[in-house]
């Protein structure tokens, strides 16, 4: 007898690669889980108390808000998602963290495409996009299901792809995901882009890549991403937090956007 989840990933399997190849909008990629897991018993039988609820379908997408964090290398994201995550639990909300998802790729073990083969970067990026769209798609899901009111904390998100890409090739791999650039910025209620430490700060910047080996711009390529970030960001939705002052001053006028 095959080990039962074991069963369950080849089942789910052939929908990832679906979806890769045939992504549906954003707005029926639940409608989709909810009708795969039905198919093959992943849900658990209803109680008396959850027959009184409404099908997911109509769940109130109000109740999931969504706030990203971006910003150039050494802006502070990580530093500031226990404090941001447990100020938004003291005001009543549950907060769940989406990973950035390049980090998440890099520890299963896939690698960073050659740069030099355009098809090989349309398929990581266009992939990339995906998963990122699959956990937005599914934590906005399990929020709206548990009926409370739920805060989607990013480390990054979709327009940050855009950064790190010629337009062109941004433009292919939008393309081959179907999302309209139009569509992107309005997805998130609030961008915090906190900027880099190379930016105004490049003496800090500097001592705290040397404490980490992840950290492989210079000041001067980490104040220039933190710009392009910044640009394929723009929009009314975003807050820009300098380093004018301490890393507390910092936090705190992070925290106060929300």
């Amino acid at each position: 007898m095959i080990p039962r989840p074991a069963l369950y990933l080849a089942l789910l399997l052939p929908l990832l690669l679906l979806l890769l190849h045939f992504p549906a909008p954003p707005g029926q990629l639940s409608t989709q889980i909810t009708s795969l897991a039905k198919q093959w018993h992943l849900l658990p039988p209803l109680s008396m108390a959850d027959r009184a609820r409404p099908p997911p379908e109509r769940f109130p997408s109000t109740l999931a808000t969504s706030v990203v964090l971006t910003g150039g290398p050494c802006g502070g994201k990580t530093s500031l998602l226990p404090s941001l995550s447990a100020e938004l639990t003291s005001r009543g909300y549950k907060v769940f963290l989406l990973p950035e998802v390049p980090t998440l790729l890099l520890g299963a073990g896939v690698p960073y495409p050659n740069w030099g083969d355009d098809y090989e970067v349309l398929a990581f990026e266009a992939a990339l996009l995906a998963v990122q769209l699959q956990l937005e798609a599914s934590l906005s899901f399990i929020a709206a299901a548990s009926l409370q009111r739920t805060v989607l904390v990013h480390d990054r998100a979709l327009l940050d792809v855009a950064a790190y890409l010629e337009p062109e090739v941004w433009g292919g791999v939008r393309d081959r995901v179907g999302l309209r650039q139009a569509e992107l910025g309005g997805r998130y209620e609030l961008v915090l882009h906190l900027e880099s430490a190379a930016v105004g700060l490049p003496g800090v910047y500097e001592k705290e890549k040397a404490n980490n080996p992840a950290r492989v711009e210079t000041a001067e390529e980490a104040a220039a991403l933190d710009g392009r970030i910044k640009e394929a960001w723009g929009g009314a939705n975003v807050k820009v937090v300098g380093n004018g002052g301490g890393w507390e001053e910092k936090k705190r006028e992070a925290i106060g956007h929300v």
